[in-house]
């Protein structure tokens, strides 16, 4: 993955009123990155929503994506990794279809 994208660590977290929730932690270059899920997010009716298309999600996303070109292969580590290798697909001339 890339330096941008790796790194995260996480936690169960206790707030001050009891409730809990996740904390998500990187350090990238020196600068700490933290995002917290609470409790109110964890339940909310947008988390629901999401978590009834976990299994469809899975079975997208559950494996490393890769792209292949011709006899070639590259793993991806993110979206941008996937816009940079189209790019270098396109600056050789290459024409992607859908």
């Amino acid at each position: 993955a890339e330096e941008t994208e790796r790194g995260w660590t996480g936690r169960l977290s206790t707030s001050n009123d009891g409730s809990g929730g996740y904390v998500f932690e990187r350090t990238v270059r020196g600068v700490k990155d933290a995002v917290q899920l609470d409790a109110g997010l964890i339940n909310s009716a947008d988390a629901r929503q999401l978590d009834r298309y976990a299994p469809r999600l899975a079975e997208v996303y559950g494996e490393q994506p890769t792209l292949r070109r011709k006899e070639t292969s590259e793993l991806l580590s993110g979206p941008l990794a996937l816009l940079n290798a189209v790019f270098a697909a396109g600056r050789k001339g290459l024409t992607m279809q859908r």
